[in-house]
């Protein structure tokens, strides 16, 4: 089971080609997950806080963006 990264948080436009009137189209490039990048800010947020171990919060930070990649389907 693949598990939803998000896909890629910062995609860019690979060329006015790939556009109609409706859609545009984002090509993805290798780099940070959406997933990854929520995780991040949920670490930061929790060091300045200076809560729990690191261990413990990486953990709490990935359920943490899990939780918003879910929200943003709603």
């Amino acid at each position: 089971m693949t598990r939803d990264d998000g896909g890629p948080a910062f995609p860019f436009l690979v060329s006015s080609e790939k556009q109609s009137s409706e859609v545009t189209t984002f090509d993805s490039h290798e780099g940070i997950s959406l997933r990854d990048l929520f995780a991040v800010l949920v670490m930061a947020g929790r060091a300045v806080n200076d809560a729990g171990t690191a261990d413990g919060d990486a953990e709490y930070a990935y359920r943490a963006a899990d939780a918003l990649l879910e929200a943003r389907k709603k």
